[in-house]
C-alpha cells in the first residue's frame, strides 16, 4: 500500500515538472493551468488545419496566385480593423470579447465540409483570421492581468512549449488523415477543439475593465496614432518589425508557390515541414521565455532577424523537398522568439492603462504590411517582373535592413530617456 502511495506522489511531481508548474509562483498556478489547458486544446486546430491551408488550396483546389497571397495575408488583414476593436472594447471586461471571437471563427471551421472550390475555401480561411483578430487587443490586456511583468515571458514559454508539443503531434498526424479523409472532414472536427479551448480560456477569472468607454472612435484613433509622435521607442520598435515582416510576408506566398510548383511538395511533405517547425519552437519557447525577461524585446528581435535573414537564402539553392528541411528548424526557432518579441514589447512600452491603444497601433502597423507585401512578392513573379530568386533575395536583405533600424531606435530612445527629466518621460502618453 506504502509502495502505492509513494508511486503516485512521485508521479503527481514528476507531472508538475513536466508541465512546469512547479517553477511557478504559487498565486499564478491556478491561473497557468488554465491557460495551458487553453492551449493545448487549441493546438489540436492548429497543429491539424493552420499548417495546411495554403498548401490544401494550392495543391489539391489550384489556387491562383493572388488567392494564395490573399490566404497568406488573410491572418493580419483583420488588423486594420484593430482601432475599431480596441474602442469597443474600453473600460470593459476584455475576456467576453477574446472568448466570443475565438468561438465563432473556429466555429466556422465546421463550414469546410461543404467547400469544393479554391474561391470559397480562400473565403472561409479569410474570415476565420478576419474574426480571431478581434480578440488581439483583448488578450494583450488579459496577459498583463494574468502574469506578472517579472515573469510573463517565461510563463508564456512554458504554455507555449506545451501547446507546439501537442500541435507537432497533431501535425504529424494530419498529414496521413488529410490524405484518407480530406479537409472537409478534418477541419469541422479539429474545430470543435478550438471551440473547447475558448471554454476553458473563459473559466480564468478576470475583472480589469482599463480604458475610457467614452472615447468616440475618431477621438480614438487620433490619440492612438499620436502614440508614434510621442512615445519614440514604441516608434522606431514598430519600424523595425515593420521591416522585417514586410519582408517575411513579401516572400511569404512565393515559399509556398516554390514549394508546390518547383519541389513538388504535397501534404506529406507539409506536415513534415510543419512537425520539423513546431518541434524546433517548442524547445525555443523555453529558451527565449527566459531570455525576453532578461533582455529587452529589441535585443530579442535583432537576433531572430539575423537568424531569420538565412531562410530566405536556403529557398534560393533548395533543388529538392528535403533540402528545405534547415530552413524549417530555423523558421520554428525564430517564430517563438518573434511571438514572444512583439507580444512582450507592446506590453514593456505600454502604460496599463493604455495597453489595448498600444496593441491597436501595433496591431493596425502589422496588418498594413500584411495586406499589400504579399500580393506584391505574387503579382511580381506572375508578371514576370521578378524571378523567385529575386524574391527571396530582397526578403533577405530586407529583413538585415531592420536591423540598424532597431539598434538607431534602440539608441535614440535612451538618449531621450536620459535627457528628459523623470517626470515629464514618464507621462500617461509617452511610457
Amino acid at each position: 500500500m506504502g509502495s502505492s502511495v509513494d508511486y503516485w506522489r512521485r508521479a503527481l511531481v514528476l507531472g508538475d515538472e513536466v508541465l512546469f508548474e512547479d517553477r511557478l509562483p504559487p498565486n499564478v498556478r491556478d491561473v497557468y493551468k488554465r491557460d495551458a489547458t487553453t492551449g493545448m486544446l487549441g493546438a489540436v486546430m492548429f497543429g491539424m488545419a493552420i499548417p495546411f491551408f495554403a498548401n490544401i488550396a494550392r495543391h489539391t483546389l489550384r489556387a491562383s496566385e493572388v488567392e494564395v497571397g490573399i490566404i497568406m495575408m488573410a491572418p493580419v488583414a483583420g488588423n486594420l480593423l484593430s482601432f475599431v476593436w480596441a474602442n469597443m472594447m474600453e473600460g470593459k471586461r476584455k475576456m467576453p470579447f477574446a472568448v466570443i471571437s475565438w468561438i465563432a471563427a473556429r466555429a466556422l471551421l465546421c463550414t469546410a465540409f461543404f467547400i469544393t472550390s479554391a474561391h470559397w475555401f480562400v473565403a472561409l480561411v479569410a474570415m476565420f483570421w478576419v474574426i480571431t483578430s478581434i480578440a488581439g487587443p483583448a488578450y494583450s490586456a488579459l496577459m498583463k492581468e494574468m502574469y506578472p511583468d517579472s515573469d510573463r515571458g517565461r510563463i508564456m514559454g512554458y504554455v507555449r512549449v506545451l501547446s507546439f508539443f501537442i500541435i507537432a503531434i497533431s501535425t504529424l498526424a494530419a498529414g496521413p488523415l488529410l490524405q484518407t479523409f480530406g479537409y472537409r472532414y478534418v477541419f469541422p472536427f479539429v474545430g470543435l477543439f478550438g471551440v473547447a479551448a475558448a471554454l476553458a480560456f473563459h473559466t480564468i477569472p478576470t475583472k480589469e475593465t482599463t480604458g475610457d468607454p467614452n472615447v468616440p472612435i475618431g477621438e480614438f484613433i487620433l490619440n492612438s496614432i499620436r502614440i508614434l509622435l510621442e512615445d519614440g521607442g514604441y516608434r522606431w520598435f514598430c519600424g523595425g518589425i515593420f521591416i522585417s515582416g514586410f519582408a517575411n510576408f513579401f516572400a511569404s506566398a512565393i515559399f509556398v508557390i516554390y514549394q508546390v510548383d518547383e519541389l513538388g511538395v504535397g501534404q506529406s511533405w507539409t506536415a513534415l515541414y510543419s512537425f520539423v517547425t513546431l518541434v524546433v519552437s517548442m524547445m525555443a519557447y523555453y529558451y527565449w521565455g527566459h531570455h525576453v525577461d532578461r533582455k529587452s524585446p529589441t535585443h530579442l528581435l535583432l537576433v531572430c532577424n539575423l537568424i531569420f535573414a538565412g531562410i530566405p537564402l536556403i529557398y534560393c539553392v533548395a533543388t529538392q523537398a528535403w533540402m528545405l528541411l534547415p530552413a524549417m528548424a530555423l523558421m520554428g526557432f525564430v517564430f517563438a522568439g518573434y511571438d514572444l518579441a512583439y507580444f512582450n514589447g507592446v506590453l514593456h512600452y505600454a502604460p496599463k492603462d493604455r495597453i489595448t491603444q498600444y496593441q491597436a497601433v501595433f496591431a493596425f502597423l502589422m496588418g498594413l504590411r500584411g495586406i499589400t507585401a504579399p500580393f506584391m512578392g505574387a503579382l511580381f513573379v506572375k508578371w514576370h517582373w521578378l524571378s523567385m530568386a529575386q524574391v527571396f533575395i530582397i526578403a533577405a536583405a530586407l529583413t538585415l535592413l531592420s536591423c540598424p533600424v532597431l539598434i538607431i531606435g534602440e539608441r535614440k530612445y535612451r538618449t531621450l530617456n536620459d535627457a528628459l527629466p523623470a517626470p515629464v518621460f514618464v507621462s500617461k502618453d509617452c511610457k
